[in-house]
């Protein structure tokens, strides 16, 4: 990953700027220390930075505060605001309905390549916060926007560490190596209008601001970064075979999978594991049921953690996460069949 000393505000206008240090996209699984961990549902791994974030609503690019996000700059006067939450929802700018055409027609005459420079709200938002759970050796933090409209910069410490754009897609960045010991300071702009703005045109009423949940997550020096689950149901109904493919991150490690109720799936020769599940009870509308599955990796001093995914067994689908929909992941050389059941 890299740095660059600053963010260039006009590139906000760049429909080739898409992201820039932005990790990239991966299964929404969950890690956990360990069994009762998981049981509980709370994860060790897991900081909720949800709550109020100081605030402060610049009209556009112009009248944003320079160097707001450095640590020695005094936001204790600027307002508050609840994460996550629509900016137009907590009196800064107002809710726009548009269902035809560009919101900002009438208003301001732009091009694909420009984004409206007179009236194109810019949420700055600071908060600190200090980890629950100090980074072990070979541990990495990342922080996850999981929705901020329409583009999001982020700064920690006064480090700028990077930009994505997709709304309603997370955004998630690592900050391991601008943490400071004790406090840390985030802070973040959020763009009404940037490039994709242009694309992200649909009918609906226009909000910004971060709207979704923002999470710390803490990742062992070994882990499983992404997961691909597939399942091949066999003709007659009668069985299921389901394909498990882990990707490590990090350090050497070793990967055991079971899924819960039913056993524990094989290592096959091409790195994947599979099982074949007998009477599977398929997923449907009227029985949407779903298997636990819990991936164990373990390190070379056999420290463990674990990850859950809760998936489906159903006729003509694979059930799948975080794979690109279109190709297999090149880690995973296990061919599959039908579509993905997101």
């Amino acid at each position: 990953m890299t740095h660059t000393p600053a963010f260039d505000l006009d590139r906000i206008a760049d429909p080739s700027f898409v992201s820039e240090n932005r990790l990239p996209a991966h299964s929404d699984h969950r890690w956990f220390a360990d069994a009762d961990e998981a049981r509980s549902g709370v994860s060790s791994f897991e900081q909720s930075l949800n709550g109020l974030w100081k605030f402060h609503c610049a009209k556009n690019q112009s009248q944003v505060i320079a160097g707001f996000e450095h640590p020695d700059v005094d936001v204790s006067g600027w307002d508050d605001i609840p994460v996550p939450s629509h900016l137009q929802l907590q009196g800064y700018d107002r809710p726009q309905y548009v269902n035809v055409g560009y919101a900002w027609d009438g208003l301001e005459d732009i091009e694909p390549g420009q984004v409206p420079t007179r009236d194109n709200p810019i949420g700055c938002y600071v908060r600190t916060f200090a980890l629950q759970t100090p980074l072990a050796p070979g541990e990495r933090l990342s922080v996850s926007f999981d929705g901020a409209e329409s583009a999001i910069a982020l700064w920690v410490n006064g480090r700028y560490i990077g930009y994505g754009t997709d709304s309603f897609t997370p955004n998630e960045f690592d900050l391991t190596d601008a943490l400071v010991e004790g406090e840390n300071r985030i802070a973040a702009q959020v763009f009404t209008y940037s490039s994709g703005s242009w694309l992200e045109d649909q009918d609906f009423f226009r909000f910004s601001g971060i709207f979704r949940d923002v999470t710390l997550y803490r990742r062992a020096a070994v882990h499983a970064e992404d997961i691909r689950v597939t399942t091949t149901v066999a003709d007659d109904l009668a069985s299921a075979e389901v394909v498990l493919c882990v990707a490590l991150a990090g350090a050497e490690g070793d990967v055991t999978a079971r899924l819960e109720g039913v056993g524990d799936l094989a290592a096959r020769g091409d790195g994947s594991f599979a099982l074949q599940v007998e009477n599977a009870r398929l997923w449907s509308p009227e029985d949407p049921h779903l298997y636990d599955l819990v991936i164990e990796v373990t390190d070379a001093e056999e420290r463990c953690s674990r990850s859950s995914r809760s998936v489906s067994v159903s006729v003509a689908s694979a059930s799948r996460t975080g794979c690109s929909r279109s190709t297999a992941p090149a880690w995973c050389s296990t061919a599959s069949t039908g579509t993905s059941s997101d």
